[in-house]
């Protein structure tokens, strides 16, 4: 992603993804999120950009709505088997609507799409440096 200068997407209207292998596609991510406990929008924006489905932009989009249904199901479910939400999810709950609205304000506007591809790397270096993080505390 860091060394993509290829951006052929970006200039091309990419065409329509075949089904069967977006069905493919969809559910390896979702297996590889569920075992890894990341949300699959991470994973989800590099690999349609790679495929040449879509552009920065929209790979942006899309993954930004997934991972917004993904964490509102994820909330729904943790909201009907606990007894009480953290106090603190007012204040979370805003932070990430305020977080989100920078962020698609200026990817839609402002950011050119090798920029956006430079977040997108950066966002997935990071969610690997956790995961590595993670299973460190587990061995």
């Amino acid at each position: 992603m860091l060394l993509s200068t290829r951006g052929r997407a970006d200039r091309e209207a990419a065409a329509e993804p075949p089904f069967i292998r977006s069905l493919i596609v969809g559910g390896c991510i979702g297996y590889v999120s569920g075992i890894t406990g990341v949300g699959g929008g991470i994973f989800l924006a590099p690999l349609v950009l790679a495929l040449g489905w879509i552009g920065t932009r929209q790979a942006a989009g899309a993954s930004a709505a997934f991972n917004l249904l993904n964490s509102a199901t994820a909330l729904a479910g943790v909201w009907a088997t606990m007894p009480a939400l953290p106090s603190e999810l007012p204040v979370w709950l805003l932070s990430v609507g305020l977080g989100g609205f920078i962020g698609s304000w200026l990817g839609a506007r402002h950011l050119p799409p090798k920029a956006m591809r430079l977040v997108l790397a950066t966002l997935l270096l990071a969610a690997g440096v956790r995961m590595l993080t993670a299973a460190n505390h587990y061995f």
